[in-house]
Formats: C-alpha cells, structure tokens, sequence
C-alpha cells in the first residue's frame, strides 16, 4: 500500500474496501496491529512533536478521519 505525505504526517492512499481488507487480515493473522485513524488535529500535533510524528508514522494502516485530510490526500494524488 502507498503512503503520501500530509504536512509530517504520512496516510495510507487506499479506499474503504482495501482498508477493511486490511484490517481484516490483522484479524486473520491474529498479531497485533496498529491502526491509526488521523483527523487534523493528530496531523498538527505530528509537526510539532518527533516523538509522536514516529508513533504514528509507524502505525500499521493509517485513514484519514475527517474531509479536510481526504481531500488534501486526493489533491497530493494529483
């Protein structure tokens, strides 16, 4: 799955039905799996803060939560 950039914060370019998917194949697997769903505020706090830009850059699947970063990932795709 492709990463794009927002800001310092990277979001996993898929649609619902491959994220499900993906989550489900956590599931499958049954190992641990972190899922981070980032709305603006997470994405702000990512630039001014290394520590927790990592921990959630290291997150196993990343989904915007919100318009604002949907659309700024359908603009980066462009």
């Amino acid at each position: 799955m492709n990463r794009q950039k927002i800001l310092a914060m990277e979001v996993d370019a898929t649609d619902m039905s491959n994220a499900l998917l993906r989550i489900n194949e956590f599931i499958s697997s049954k190992t641990s799996a972190y899922v981070c769903l980032s709305n603006v505020h997470i994405c702000m706090e990512v630039l001014g803060d290394p520590v927790f830009k990592e921990v959630v850059n290291n997150a196993d699947l990343i989904l915007p939560d919100g318009k604002p970063l949907s659309l700024a990932q359908k603009i980066a795709w462009l």
